[in-house]
């Protein structure tokens, strides 16, 4: 799919970076940097917009990249207003919305004993790409969010996940008591995160299957996710501080799981 570089083709550019509605109906999404664009094998890029300066300061290491690869070089003008960020770095790739089933996520957490993520309304577009990055990070083998958590290819979530977004596999799940059933029927310790959890967070079993629960900004996980869990897990905070946000207390569980395997494994 080529977007032509004519008024109607920007407009359509635009559009899917700023409309999640239209992303999810052509299926997909812009990711804005250098990085993604590098890191990315080619063929999983359709298209690529440059800012002029951009592409002429950077010809020589782009050409051997662009072989069979369609792009268009944009004013810097019409790229800064098209741009999603306030100082562009000139790259714009348009990406295909990747794809999996709710079964790969738990067949490759099985087989390596790993670690699953279960988000309920997490709506901070940062909060969501820290969550992925972390992930990443951590060998999370997958991410299932509820609908109403925010779009994954919102431009910020890409942004602050440093393309994870493109390497942890996820699915929205619309049968959210049926997914957290189906969880602990294959094996899963959901552990429920919230600050009236009976465990500390060091002190859940991590090292087999499990999947952390983690909610909304604001109004945490709802009472019926909380009952569907193992446990509650809760992470210590000093006299006076309220609560952490989603993306650093999710952070913590993961990097507190992978420890509990790494020293498992005697690494």
């Amino acid at each position: 799919m080529i977007i032509p570089s004519s008024a109607r083709g920007l407009r359509d550019l635009s559009r899917l970076i700023k409309k999640s509605s239209y992303r999810r109906e052509r299926g997909l999404f812009v990711a804005e940097g250098e990085k993604i664009f590098f890191e990315l094998p080619a063929k999983d890029i359709l298209q690529v917009f440059f800012s002029r300066t951009y592409f002429s300061s950077h010809q020589n290491r782009l050409i051997p990249r662009l072989f069979r690869l369609p792009y268009d070089v944009l004013e810097d003008s019409v790229f800064e207003k098209i741009s999603d960020t306030v100082t562009p770095q000139g790259v714009l790739s348009v990406i295909s919305y990747p794809s999996y089933r709710p079964e790969d996520l738990v067949e490759a957490a099985k087989k390596s004993g790993g670690i699953l993520l279960v988000l309920e309304g997490i709506q901070d577009p940062g909060n969501l790409g820290t969550i992925f990055r972390s992930a990443r990070g951590a060998g999370c083998r997958g991410i299932f969010m509820d609908e109403k958590t925010a779009d994954l290819f919102n431009p910020k979530v890409v942004r602050s996940s440093m393309g994870a977004v493109l390497h942890v596999p996820f699915y929205y799940e619309k049968e959210w008591n049926r997914r957290l059933a189906y969880l602990k029927e294959e094996g899963f310790i959901l552990y429920a995160a919230h600050l009236e959890g009976d465990l500390l967070y060091d002190e859940a079993d991590c090292t087999g299957c499990c999947a952390f629960l983690i909610g909304n900004e604001s109004a945490g996980l709802a009472r019926e996710t909380i009952a569907r869990a193992d446990a509650g897990i809760r992470i210590p905070l000093s006299e006076g501080a309220e609560s952490l946000n989603a993306g650093v207390a999710a952070s913590i569980l993961l990097f507190e799981a992978d420890r509990q395997r790494r020293r498992r494994d005697g690494g």
